[in-house]
Formats: C-alpha cells, structure tokens, sequence
C-alpha cells in the first residue's frame, strides 16, 4: 500500500544559469509537468563560463526526453556532428589516434573484436585498431550519414554526438523551460538564510531586496558554488596532483577548411589545445598547467596555430580540477561547475550536467529530503566522477613523451590505485573489467590505451581455442568493407546543408 505524502516539494529554486541551470530548468518543469513552481535566478552581470561545446552521445537521449528534434536543435544552435576525437602528440610527437564514438568491427563466437585485433597485433597486423571502427572512416573522409539500421551492417554499431553553441542551447532549453511555467528572475543574490533547527537553505535574497523562498534548491552558481560550498561549507577535494591543468584561454575563429565531424586535441609542451568546428566558426582553446607555462604563453601559442580570422579576443579561464566533497547536502544539490570540475579533455562537462539532472529525478525528495536517499546520491555521483577522472589521467600517464618537464612528471606520476589495478589487467592478457554504470565502456578504453601505446603482453589465453575464424582473412574483409562503405557515404557538411543548416540571427 502507499501512503501519500504531503511533504510534497512546492517550490524549487535554481541559483545560476547558463547550460546547467537551463537543462536542469528544462528537464525538472518537463517532469513534473506544472505540480511545483520553478524559479530559476540568474544574473546578466555574472554570466557564464560558456566554452564548453563538444558532447559525447549521451545528450541525444537527454535531448529527446525534452521532445526536441534533433535537426530542429541543430540548426538552431549552431550544431555539427561528433564522430570522436583526434588525439595529436599524445602517445609521442608527431602521432596521432582516433577515439571513436561505437563499436570497434562485430564480435564472434561471444568474443569481442579487439581480442581478435589483439593476437593479430602480435602476428604482425600494421593496422592500428581505429582502422576497424566505421566512426573513423566516415571520420577522416568528412562523411556522415546515421547509424545503420540494419544490426547487420558494420556501420550499426557505430555512434555519435554534437558540437554546438552551449550560449544558444541554453537559450533554446531557456525558452522549452518557460513555457513549461518556469519563472526567470534577472538578479544577484546578496543573502542565503538557512534554518536554525536543521541548517536547511531556506530562502534568497537579491541585492534588490527581494526574497524568495523554497522548498529545495539547486545550484548552479559555477566554480563559486554559492550554495554547497559558500552556505553550507562543503569542502572542496583537489585533484592537482594528478590532473595538472588548470587554466584555458579560449577564442573563436572563421573556418579555413572543411567542417570537419570530429574534435581535435593536439597536445603541447605543457597541455593541449582544442578545436571544435560549429556550423559557422571554429571554437579553439588552450588548456594548460599555470605550474609550466604562463598565461601569456598559452595565448601566444594559440594565437600562432589557429586558422583564420579571430572573432573574438582570446579569454583566460582558471579552474581547479576536483569535486565537492558531497553533491547533495540537506536541500540542496549541485549541479556543473559547482559540483566539480574536470578538464573538458573527453568532452564530459555537459555530461556531467545531464547525469546529475537526471541522477536527481531519479531519486526526486520531499522537503525531507531524506538521508538515505541523498547518500546513495553522492556514492553515486562520486563514482562517476572518478570513473572519468582516471580515465582522464590515462591519456597523460601513458605517453612516451619526456620533452618537457610537465610532460616528465605525468610519465612518472603515481596514479590512483583504482586506474593502476585497470592498466594491470589490460596489461597482462588484454582483458578490462567495466561496470555497467561507467561512462566509458570497453571500447573507448582499448581506443586510448591502444592509441597511448600500451598492449598486453600477450593475447589472452582462450584465443588459442578460437582457431575457427580466419583472422587474417576476417580483418581484412571488415577493414575492406568499412573504407569501401565510407567512401560512398554523402559529406558531413552536404548532411548539414540538406538536414539542419543554420542561419545566423
């Protein structure tokens, strides 16, 4: 039997904007359908850090939850398609590999590809293991059509996400969210009161004077954390000493070139750069440790390598890589830069929005918010969070680089015991242990620890009992019939212009 409560939520309040508080505006008044009043306050004045614009395929499923078509948000925000990203100067200088979006070839007799790959590795195969992903081949030729339908078709397992403008998507979910009755108030908080009896936030008051109350609060007030870490003194947990970065100047160019469906991260003395190509212009940034390089440098040298005309001036952006020590306290959750902070090295910030939106309907409160339910929030929360974080680290661990000194010490860095005992595994027969609710599932693993150098030493065992497929033979039949598909696949930017062009307003 179940009771109903009439400790119901009635009223939520959102301190921030931005990408985050606009998905979490847009998803919230979408699920609870006009049953609670939703204001989300924000200020012109503050603004947004607003670089973040490359996704990985999780927002489609975000995004068609909302009912939004995806051609209709393409074009309305700028968007192009993501197929993965081309690491450049990672493993060694002057290398280059691909982490592509899906699956690597087709599995046999319950086995999967990359064992085949692997033990034809060690026999002499030259091909590295992104020349079996269909991602790729459409990648390097400017192609793109959608995953096949047919489970038949190599290219069916293949995947994808976005690049887009994260100011015009906030303003696209801004007005989903408003018509859904969310209330938007342009202001800036000058008070935060919280209960005598259990220390719950209890209202917010504007530097105009104005009040207001709620039942729960959500913040998304940025890397200042105004709720979790100012009011209710949520420790911060620095994760420096692993991931060094911890500055980007960004700008924004023309395009000189073919838009190309993949991101690039082209690594340097002391960090990497980014591009990401929109529909209508280049998004470039350098990301870098202030330990080995100043901020004067990383503008020199992203302004010396990028391509075309500037539209903007380049902007430097300081950050601290690490998370709050809880995500959910009393009534009051963190959602984006508030909550944590990684690297946009794998494009997982918006990612990290839309798990933690929906991680929070998921386990939606009452004004009790209740223990129980909040703890298993943040184990949650804490596991995703360090799932990415090691696998942020792989790519600055495993390198062969040892031309700089920031590159020296992430060679011979100690890494956490959880990334140490996964590099082991992998190390010695090739096998990983990936659970279900990680991000990052076996193939894009194998895509970075392949691509960074590291092989088992030897194929694993039960290969030696698979001598029913023809390697050889089946490699280069997959390998033919990808380079052979991709070719007759249309143009990513003819995919664009016939299905989702935009126009500049």
């Amino acid at each position: 039997m179940l009771f109903m409560s009439d400790n119901s939520l009635e009223h939520i309040i959102i301190v921030g904007g931005g990408s985050a508080g606009w998905m979490t505006a847009a998803m919230l008044s979408h699920q609870l359908q006009g049953n609670c009043q939703i204001t989300l306050i924000e200020s012109e004045q503050i603004g947004t850090i607003g670089v973040g614009e490359a996704t990985i395929p999780p927002i489609k499923v975000f995004n068609n939850l909302l009912g939004i078509q995806e051609n209709e948000f393409l074009s309305q925000c700028n968007g192009s398609i993501k197929l993965g990203i081309q690491f450049e100067n990672w493993h060694q200088t002057s290398h280059q590999y691909f982490h592509q979006f899906g699956r690597f070839g087709t599995d046999f007799d319950y086995i999967p590809f990359p064992y085949y790959w692997l033990k034809s590795k060690q026999h002499g195969n030259p091909l590295g293991l992104q020349e079996y992903s269909s991602a790729w081949h459409m990648a390097k030729r400017n192609k793109f059509i959608p995953p096949a339908q047919d489970k038949r078709s190599l290219f069916s397992g293949m995947d994808y996400a976005y690049h887009f403008d994260a100011s015009l998507y906030a303003n696209y979910l801004k007005s989903l969210a408003i018509k859904n009755g969310v209330k938007h108030i342009d202001g800036i908080i000058d008070k935060v009161k919280t209960r005598d009896s259990d220390g719950f936030i209890e209202s917010v008051t504007l530097d105009s004077g104005e009040l207001y109350q709620g039942d729960f609060f959500v913040d998304c007030s940025g890397i200042r954390s105004l709720l979790l870490g100012q009011t209710l003194n949520v420790d911060f947990i620095d994760w420096s000493e692993h991931l060094l970065c911890d500055r980007a100047v960004a700008v924004q160019t023309t395009h000189q070139s073919a838009i190309a469906p993949y991101t690039r991260s082209i690594a340097h003395e002391a960090g990497w750069q980014w591009r990401i190509p929109l529909q209508t212009r280049m998004g470039n940034g350098n990301v870098y440790s202030s330990q080995f390089m100043s901020d004067e440098q990383a503008t020199d040298i992203l302004t010396s390598t990028i391509e075309g005309e500037m539209l903007t001036e380049p902007r430097v952006i300081k950050f601290k890589p690490g998370r709050r020590q809880e995500f959910w306290r009393k009534n009051c959750v963190a959602v984006g830069l508030s909550a944590g902070f990684l690297e946009p090295l794998e494009s997982t910030s918006l990612h990290l929005i839309q798990r933690a939106i929906m991680r929070l309907v998921s386990y939606f409160p009452d004004k009790r918010c209740d223990l129980v339910n909040t703890q298993e929030y943040n184990r949650i929360t804490q596991d995703e969070y360090e799932h990415i974080r090691d696998f942020i680290i792989l790519h600055y661990k495993a390198t062969e680089r040892d031309d700089s000194e920031f590159w020296r010490y992430c060679k011979d860095m100690v890494i956490p015991e959880s990334l140490n005992q996964r590099m082991a595994l992998f190390g010695q027969d090739g096998h990983l242990l990936i659970k279900d609710s990680e991000l990052f599932k076996q193939d894009s693993w194998l895509a970075v620890l392949t691509g960074q150098g590291i092989l088992p030493k030897q194929a694993a065992p039960i290969m030696k009992f698979k001598q029913q497929v023809e390697i050889e033979q089946t490699l280069n039949a997959i390998h033919k019939n990808l380079s052979q598909t991709a070719e007759k696949v249309p143009g990513h930017e003819m995919y664009l212009a016939q299905n989702c062009r935009h126009t500049p307003k």
